[in-house]
């Protein structure tokens, strides 16, 4: 089976928790068993996938919309850039597009402020 279904890892628990027929947790995760099950019409998605990585030194965060991928790194050393992929056209994240979508950039910026921690 193949899917386009934009998930990550705190979606498991939820998909386990309802195969298991059970209460999931409070969690920010969205069980994906309609698509294992091939009911893509049912399946809930994501607006967008969030992460942060607290790391001392360095610190990242990233988001992934649809196609794009927008990733902040070394904000410890005090980088504020966001760099921009379009995972449709670069999957390996090569080509840095942020110059030629400033206003996706600045959505990215406005999500990572509104995200939770």
């Amino acid at each position: 089976m193949e899917s386009d279904h934009i998930c990550a890892f705190q979606d498991v628990m939820p998909t386990f928790a309802e195969i298991a027929g059970i209460a999931c947790p409070p969690t920010d995760g969205i069980s994906f068993l309609s698509t294992l099950l091939d009911r893509k019409e049912e399946q809930r998605q994501h607006e967008y996938l969030y992460w942060e990585y607290h790391d001392p030194k360095i610190g990242s965060k990233a988001i992934r919309l649809g196609k794009w991928k927008g990733i902040l790194t070394n904000i410890r050393k005090g980088n504020t850039r966001i760099q921009l992929y379009n995972l449709e056209n670069d999957i390996r994240e090569e080509h840095d597009v942020a110059t030629q979508y400033p206003n996706m950039v600045k959505l990215f910026e406005r999500l990572m402020l509104e995200a939770p921690n």
